[in-house]
């Protein structure tokens, strides 16, 4: 069913038979590994509660399947959500009701949470020196919630 008003009449389909067997074959060998991303996602979407009492609890165990996406050596972005959850819920949860706001213009809604971050670091004694809370690891949250939205931009 063609629902985007395109027209596939002109493709070669000679060319596109030569070409199957070989992306198969990349994305049989590809899947194994890049597969944890879908199950982060699954698992983020069964599990985030805007409203949990826990909150940080919450994000403790909704983002325990993120792997490398929002934490690597020196990038931590995981952590550091989790520890400013503990340190004031509140806040956080604030950050994710405006990044999950699809009301709100798509910079705005970056911009915000890249402030509030900020914000939180100077006002509370974390321990971390970096927020880690940049466009990756906000990007990672957005694709977590809406990865329908977010595969097709």
């Amino acid at each position: 069913m063609n629902t985007d008003n395109r027209t596939y009449e002109h493709i070669n389909e000679d060319l596109l038979a030569q070409i199957i067997p070989d992306y198969s074959l990349a994305l049989a060998e590809r899947f194994p590994k890049e597969v944890y991303k879908w199950k982060a996602i699954k698992w983020f979407q069964d599990h985030f509660d805007l409203e949990a009492e826990d909150f940080a609890g919450m994000l403790e165990t909704v983002l325990q399947k993120a792997g490398n996406l929002l934490s690597r050596k020196h990038f931590l972005a995981k952590d550091s959500i989790i520890e400013c959850a503990r340190y004031n819920p509140e806040h956080v949860r604030k950050m994710f009701r405006v990044l999950f706001d699809e009301n709100v213009p798509l910079i705005e809604r970056f911009q915000v949470f890249k402030k509030e971050a900020e914000i939180f670091y100077e006002i509370y004694p974390t321990g971390n020196l970096k927020t880690y809370q940049n466009d990756n690891s906000i990007s990672t949250y957005l694709f977590f919630q809406y990865p329908e939205k977010c595969w097709n931009t």
